[in-house]
């Protein structure tokens, strides 16, 4: 089998070095600096926001109504509209 030939281990060898050190080259100068800066990012916006839980912070934020339809929340006099409205306070305390 010429993978266990001892004449071929040299260049085996060099291969690995080379293909190892490409990708710590890839990984160091690409992915460790994204990671970084997305850790920068969520402490900045960790530390903006209010003390909240997870789903509440992003719905008091964003202002996002579930379930429910722009158009239901705009027209007050509809029974459908004010539930959800109750629903989503109901959802967002918790």
């Amino acid at each position: 089998m010429p993978q266990l030939s001892i004449e071929t281990y040299m260049t085996q060898y060099l291969w690995l070095v080379i293909i190892l050190g490409f990708f710590y080259y890839y990984v160091a100068t690409r992915i460790v600096p994204k990671i970084g800066e997305i850790k920068k990012t969520r402490a900045r916006i960790a530390a903006e926001t209010p003390a909240q839980s997870g789903v509440a912070a992003l719905a008091s934020n964003q202002n996002i109504h579930f379930g429910l339809s722009s158009s239901l929340k705009k027209s007050s006099d509809n029974k459908i509209g004010e539930l959800f409205d109750n629903m989503n306070k109901e959802w967002i305390k918790k």
